[in-house]
Protein backbone atom coordinates (compact mmCIF):
# COMPACT_ATOMS: atom_id res chain seq x y z
CA UNK A 1 0.00 0.00 0.00
CA UNK A 2 3.16 2.43 1.11
CA UNK A 3 4.47 1.89 -2.62
CA UNK A 4 0.98 2.06 -4.25
CA UNK A 5 0.21 5.96 -2.23
CA UNK A 6 4.14 6.69 -2.96
CA UNK A 7 3.72 6.42 -6.79
CA UNK A 8 0.44 8.34 -6.82
CA UNK A 9 1.92 11.49 -4.91
CA UNK A 10 5.19 10.91 -7.28
CA UNK A 11 2.63 10.93 -10.40
CA UNK A 12 0.42 13.78 -9.11
CA UNK A 13 3.56 16.22 -8.49
CA UNK A 14 4.90 15.18 -12.13
CA UNK A 15 1.12 16.43 -13.18
CA UNK A 16 1.37 19.48 -11.01
CA UNK A 17 4.91 20.04 -12.38
CA UNK A 18 4.06 19.70 -16.11
CA UNK A 19 1.08 22.13 -15.83
CA UNK A 20 3.23 24.56 -14.25
CA UNK A 21 5.47 23.80 -17.27
CA UNK A 22 2.82 24.73 -19.91
CA UNK A 23 2.17 28.10 -18.09
CA UNK A 24 5.26 29.40 -17.49
CA UNK A 25 6.12 32.27 -20.23
CA UNK A 26 10.09 31.47 -19.26
CA UNK A 27 11.34 29.39 -17.31
CA UNK A 28 14.88 29.31 -15.11
CA UNK A 29 16.66 26.41 -14.38
CA UNK A 30 19.60 25.68 -11.38
CA UNK A 31 21.73 24.08 -8.43
CA UNK A 32 22.89 24.01 -5.72
CA UNK A 33 25.85 26.12 -4.50
CA UNK A 34 29.60 24.48 -4.75
CA UNK A 35 27.59 22.13 -7.34
CA UNK A 36 28.51 18.67 -8.15
CA UNK A 37 28.27 17.00 -11.03
CA UNK A 38 24.59 15.35 -9.83
CA UNK A 39 23.11 18.92 -9.84
CA UNK A 40 24.91 19.94 -12.96
CA UNK A 41 24.38 17.21 -15.12
CA UNK A 42 20.52 16.98 -14.12
CA UNK A 43 20.37 20.45 -14.35
CA UNK A 44 21.85 20.57 -18.14
CA UNK A 45 19.94 17.48 -19.21
CA UNK A 46 16.38 19.16 -18.43
CA UNK A 47 17.59 22.32 -20.12
CA UNK A 48 18.17 20.49 -23.60
CA UNK A 49 14.52 18.67 -22.81
CA UNK A 50 12.70 22.03 -22.18
CA UNK A 51 14.28 23.39 -25.35
CA UNK A 52 13.06 20.69 -27.71
CA UNK A 53 9.68 21.38 -26.15
CA UNK A 54 10.19 25.12 -27.63
CA UNK A 55 9.69 26.20 -24.23
CA UNK A 56 11.71 29.07 -22.84
CA UNK A 57 14.80 28.23 -20.93
CA UNK A 58 17.84 29.88 -18.95
CA UNK A 59 21.02 28.20 -16.90
CA UNK A 60 21.43 30.39 -13.93
CA UNK A 61 24.10 29.57 -10.92
CA UNK A 62 24.53 31.29 -7.91
CA UNK A 63 28.52 30.85 -8.05
CA UNK A 64 31.25 29.91 -10.80
CA UNK A 65 30.48 25.53 -12.46
CA UNK A 66 34.01 24.26 -11.47
CA UNK A 67 35.84 23.99 -14.61
CA UNK A 68 35.88 19.92 -14.69
CA UNK A 69 32.37 19.92 -15.79
CA UNK A 70 32.81 21.91 -19.22
CA UNK A 71 33.35 18.12 -20.95
CA UNK A 72 28.75 18.40 -20.63
CA UNK A 73 26.58 20.00 -23.62
CA UNK A 74 25.59 23.04 -22.54
CA UNK A 75 28.25 24.00 -20.00
CA UNK A 76 28.62 27.19 -22.08
CA UNK A 77 25.12 28.31 -21.74
CA UNK A 78 25.35 28.51 -17.88
CA UNK A 79 24.96 32.14 -16.24
CA UNK A 80 26.08 33.38 -13.19
CA UNK A 81 23.50 35.33 -10.99
CA UNK A 82 23.95 38.90 -10.28
CA UNK A 83 20.93 40.91 -8.74
CA UNK A 84 21.63 43.96 -9.85
CA UNK A 85 21.67 42.90 -13.75
CA UNK A 86 18.64 40.36 -12.91
CA UNK A 87 15.09 42.40 -13.70
CA UNK A 88 13.15 39.64 -13.95
CA UNK A 89 13.74 35.79 -13.62
CA UNK A 90 10.51 34.13 -15.28
CA UNK A 91 7.46 32.75 -13.70
CA UNK A 92 9.28 29.79 -12.45
CA UNK A 93 12.87 28.46 -10.81
CA UNK A 94 13.48 24.81 -10.87
CA UNK A 95 16.46 23.86 -8.66
CA UNK A 96 17.92 20.45 -9.24
CA UNK A 97 19.89 18.15 -6.33
CA UNK A 98 18.71 20.42 -3.31
CA UNK A 99 15.59 21.14 -1.25
CA UNK A 100 16.63 23.59 0.23
CA UNK A 101 16.07 27.16 -0.28
CA UNK A 102 19.53 28.36 1.31
CA UNK A 103 21.71 26.98 -0.87
CA UNK A 104 20.16 28.86 -3.77
CA UNK A 105 20.50 31.90 -2.97
CA UNK A 106 20.24 35.09 -3.20
CA UNK A 107 18.55 33.33 -6.44
CA UNK A 108 15.52 31.81 -3.89
CA UNK A 109 14.60 35.12 -2.94
CA UNK A 110 14.75 36.90 -6.12
CA UNK A 111 12.94 34.51 -7.70
CA UNK A 112 10.00 34.53 -5.23
CA UNK A 113 9.11 37.92 -6.49
CA UNK A 114 8.21 36.86 -9.65
CA UNK A 115 7.01 33.51 -9.79
CA UNK A 116 7.19 30.14 -7.73
CA UNK A 117 10.34 27.37 -6.88
CA UNK A 118 10.15 24.62 -7.45
CA UNK A 119 12.59 21.77 -6.35
CA UNK A 120 14.09 18.32 -7.71
CA UNK A 121 16.13 16.54 -5.60
CA UNK A 122 16.87 13.03 -3.16
CA UNK A 123 17.94 14.43 -0.32
CA UNK A 124 16.00 14.33 2.93
CA UNK A 125 13.90 17.11 3.97
CA UNK A 126 15.71 19.35 6.71
CA UNK A 127 14.07 19.26 9.89
CA UNK A 128 14.20 22.68 10.41
CA UNK A 129 15.03 23.71 7.15
CA UNK A 130 12.24 25.35 4.27
CA UNK A 131 9.30 22.94 3.51
CA UNK A 132 9.57 22.41 -0.45
CA UNK A 133 6.13 23.30 -1.86
CA UNK A 134 3.59 20.90 -3.66
CA UNK A 135 5.06 20.39 -7.14
CA UNK A 136 8.43 19.86 -5.70
CA UNK A 137 9.87 16.08 -6.32
CA UNK A 138 11.57 14.67 -3.77
CA UNK A 139 12.65 11.10 -3.24
CA UNK A 140 14.75 10.28 -1.13
CA UNK A 141 14.95 6.50 -2.65
CA UNK A 142 16.54 7.59 -5.48
CA UNK A 143 20.34 7.15 -5.84
CA UNK A 144 20.85 10.92 -7.76
CA UNK A 145 19.22 13.27 -9.44
CA UNK A 146 19.68 12.30 -12.13
CA UNK A 147 17.84 9.32 -11.82
CA UNK A 148 14.60 11.59 -11.15
CA UNK A 149 15.44 14.09 -14.05
CA UNK A 150 15.30 10.88 -16.69
CA UNK A 151 11.93 9.67 -15.03
CA UNK A 152 10.35 13.48 -15.57
CA UNK A 153 12.00 13.57 -18.95
CA UNK A 154 10.42 10.12 -19.92
CA UNK A 155 6.97 11.63 -18.19
CA UNK A 156 7.57 14.57 -20.60
CA UNK A 157 7.45 12.35 -23.65
CA UNK A 158 11.37 14.19 -24.50
CA UNK A 159 12.60 12.12 -27.05
CA UNK A 160 16.22 11.26 -25.47
CA UNK A 161 19.33 12.25 -27.74
CA UNK A 162 23.53 12.04 -26.97
CA UNK A 163 23.29 15.56 -24.99
CA UNK A 164 20.33 14.69 -22.79
CA UNK A 165 21.74 11.31 -22.41
CA UNK A 166 25.55 12.29 -21.93
CA UNK A 167 24.15 14.78 -19.15
CA UNK A 168 22.08 12.24 -17.68
CA UNK A 169 24.84 9.70 -17.23
CA UNK A 170 27.24 11.90 -16.22
CA UNK A 171 24.91 12.44 -13.19
CA UNK A 172 24.04 9.23 -12.24
CA UNK A 173 27.77 8.29 -12.40
CA UNK A 174 29.10 11.19 -10.05
CA UNK A 175 26.67 10.38 -7.28
CA UNK A 176 26.28 6.94 -7.13
CA UNK A 177 30.12 6.67 -7.44
CA UNK A 178 30.83 4.95 -10.98
CA UNK A 179 27.83 2.92 -9.38
CA UNK A 180 29.07 2.06 -6.14
CA UNK A 181 26.56 3.39 -4.17
CA UNK A 182 23.01 2.70 -6.10
CA UNK A 183 20.67 2.13 -2.75
CA UNK A 184 20.04 -1.73 -3.14
CA UNK A 185 18.23 -0.85 -6.37
CA UNK A 186 19.01 -1.93 -10.04
CA UNK A 187 17.42 1.54 -11.16
CA UNK A 188 20.92 3.19 -11.70
CA UNK A 189 22.17 0.68 -13.94
CA UNK A 190 18.91 0.23 -15.87
CA UNK A 191 18.59 3.74 -16.70
CA UNK A 192 22.58 3.71 -17.63
CA UNK A 193 21.86 0.61 -19.92
CA UNK A 194 18.77 2.80 -21.98
CA UNK A 195 21.27 6.04 -21.61
CA UNK A 196 24.08 4.23 -23.27
CA UNK A 197 22.41 3.38 -27.05
CA UNK A 198 23.36 6.98 -26.95
CA UNK A 199 26.50 8.16 -29.01
CA UNK A 200 28.84 9.18 -26.01
CA UNK A 201 32.10 7.49 -24.07
CA UNK A 202 31.22 6.43 -20.55
CA UNK A 203 34.88 5.83 -20.30
CA UNK A 204 35.82 9.49 -21.50
CA UNK A 205 32.65 10.48 -19.18
CA UNK A 206 34.69 8.21 -16.40
CA UNK A 207 38.09 9.82 -16.53
CA UNK A 208 36.98 13.49 -16.71
CA UNK A 209 34.62 13.06 -13.65
CA UNK A 210 37.18 11.16 -12.01
CA UNK A 211 40.64 11.53 -13.48
CA UNK A 212 42.82 14.17 -14.71
CA UNK A 213 44.67 14.41 -11.46
CA UNK A 214 47.44 17.55 -11.94
CA UNK A 215 50.94 16.82 -9.94
CA UNK A 216 50.34 19.57 -7.86
CA UNK A 217 47.03 17.70 -6.59
CA UNK A 218 48.82 14.38 -5.97
CA UNK A 219 51.78 16.28 -4.12
CA UNK A 220 48.72 17.56 -2.33
CA UNK A 221 47.09 14.44 -1.49
CA UNK A 222 50.16 12.76 -0.12
CA UNK A 223 50.75 15.37 2.55
CA UNK A 224 47.09 15.50 3.48
CA UNK A 225 46.34 12.02 3.57
CA UNK A 226 49.38 11.39 5.83
CA UNK A 227 47.73 13.64 8.66
CA UNK A 228 44.85 11.75 8.76
CA UNK A 229 44.03 11.63 12.59
CA UNK A 230 42.46 8.11 13.84
CA UNK A 231 39.42 8.14 16.38
CA UNK A 232 37.75 6.12 18.87
CA UNK A 233 39.95 3.08 17.94
CA UNK A 234 40.40 3.86 14.73
CA UNK A 235 36.27 3.98 13.65
CA UNK A 236 36.06 7.69 12.84
CA UNK A 237 38.86 9.15 10.27
CA UNK A 238 39.22 13.09 10.92
CA UNK A 239 41.41 15.56 8.66
CA UNK A 240 41.85 19.27 8.78
CA UNK A 241 43.02 21.19 5.85
CA UNK A 242 43.96 24.40 6.36
CA UNK A 243 43.74 27.74 4.07
CA UNK A 244 48.07 27.86 3.97
CA UNK A 245 47.67 24.03 2.69
CA UNK A 246 45.58 25.15 -0.07
CA UNK A 247 48.27 27.99 -0.97
CA UNK A 248 51.15 26.11 -0.58
CA UNK A 249 50.31 23.67 -3.38
CA UNK A 250 48.29 26.30 -5.24
CA UNK A 251 45.47 24.05 -4.65
CA UNK A 252 41.87 25.94 -5.35
CA UNK A 253 40.23 24.57 -2.17
CA UNK A 254 37.33 23.07 -4.30
CA UNK A 255 39.59 20.73 -5.78
CA UNK A 256 39.85 18.89 -2.25
CA UNK A 257 36.32 17.66 -2.29
CA UNK A 258 37.09 13.54 -3.37
CA UNK A 259 39.95 13.54 0.05
CA UNK A 260 36.93 12.62 2.21
CA UNK A 261 35.56 9.80 -0.20
CA UNK A 262 39.56 8.40 -0.06
CA UNK A 263 39.47 8.60 3.86
CA UNK A 264 36.46 6.15 4.04
CA UNK A 265 38.77 3.80 1.96
CA UNK A 266 40.34 2.50 5.02
CA UNK A 267 38.90 -0.97 6.11
CA UNK A 268 38.13 0.12 9.95
CA UNK A 269 37.10 3.28 9.54
CA UNK A 270 33.35 3.58 9.96
CA UNK A 271 32.87 7.84 9.88
CA UNK A 272 35.02 10.33 8.07
CA UNK A 273 35.27 13.97 8.70
CA UNK A 274 36.66 16.80 6.86
CA UNK A 275 37.08 20.33 7.72
CA UNK A 276 38.51 22.12 5.45
CA UNK A 277 39.79 26.42 5.80
CA UNK A 278 38.29 27.67 2.22
CA UNK A 279 39.76 30.96 3.40
CA UNK A 280 40.76 32.91 6.73
CA UNK A 281 36.66 33.22 8.18
CA UNK A 282 35.25 30.35 6.23
CA UNK A 283 34.65 26.37 6.87
CA UNK A 284 33.51 23.85 4.87
CA UNK A 285 32.52 20.53 6.49
CA UNK A 286 32.03 16.96 4.41
CA UNK A 287 30.96 13.89 6.49
CA UNK A 288 30.60 10.30 4.91
CA UNK A 289 29.45 6.93 6.77
CA UNK A 290 29.77 3.24 5.65
CA UNK A 291 26.24 3.00 6.58
CA UNK A 292 25.95 1.56 10.27
CA UNK A 293 25.86 5.58 12.14
CA UNK A 294 23.97 8.31 10.27
CA UNK A 295 26.05 11.84 9.89
CA UNK A 296 23.09 13.77 9.19
CA UNK A 297 22.11 15.08 12.38
CA UNK A 298 25.93 16.32 13.36
CA UNK A 299 25.35 18.65 9.83
CA UNK A 300 22.42 19.77 10.99
CA UNK A 301 23.50 20.67 14.04
CA UNK A 302 25.90 22.96 12.10
CA UNK A 303 23.28 24.40 10.29
CA UNK A 304 24.05 21.62 7.08
CA UNK A 305 22.47 19.56 5.45
CA UNK A 306 22.24 16.11 3.16
CA UNK A 307 21.71 12.59 2.76
CA UNK A 308 21.87 10.02 6.59
CA UNK A 309 25.72 8.91 5.45
CA UNK A 310 26.89 11.77 3.02
CA UNK A 311 26.09 15.40 4.49
CA UNK A 312 28.05 18.61 4.66
CA UNK A 313 28.29 22.49 5.93
CA UNK A 314 29.51 25.57 5.75
CA UNK A 315 30.42 27.84 8.76
CA UNK A 316 31.61 30.88 8.82
CA UNK A 317 33.44 33.07 11.81
CA UNK A 318 33.81 29.51 13.96
CA UNK A 319 37.04 28.03 14.92
CA UNK A 320 38.31 25.01 14.13
CA UNK A 321 38.81 24.15 17.86
CA UNK A 322 35.18 24.60 18.47
CA UNK A 323 34.00 22.40 15.94
CA UNK A 324 36.24 19.60 16.78
CA UNK A 325 34.57 20.09 20.10
CA UNK A 326 31.44 19.51 18.80
CA UNK A 327 32.63 16.47 17.07
CA UNK A 328 33.76 14.65 20.19
CA UNK A 329 30.83 15.32 22.25
CA UNK A 330 28.65 13.97 19.15
CA UNK A 331 31.08 10.83 18.99
CA UNK A 332 30.29 10.49 22.46
CA UNK A 333 26.80 9.96 22.01
CA UNK A 334 26.49 8.59 18.42
CA UNK A 335 29.63 6.09 19.27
Amino acid sequence: MTVIIFKLQRKMKLEYLVEKLKKALRVTVTTHRDCDGDGVGAMLAFYHSLKKLNISVRLLSVDNIPKKYSFLPGYKDIEVFHPEKEPDLGDLLIAFDTNDSRRIEPLASWAKNSGEVLFIDHHPILENGPHPGHGSLINIQAASTGEMTFDLIQFLKVEMDANIAQCLYSSIAFDTQLFRFIRKSPRSHQIAAELMVHEFDPTEIHRKLFGNQSPEKLRFLAKALSEIDYLHSGKVAYLNLKYEDFTQHRMDPEASRDVVDMMMNVEDVEIAVLIREESKNKLKISLRSKGRHEVLSLAESWQGGGHLFAAGATLENVSVQTLYKNLLDWLKTHL
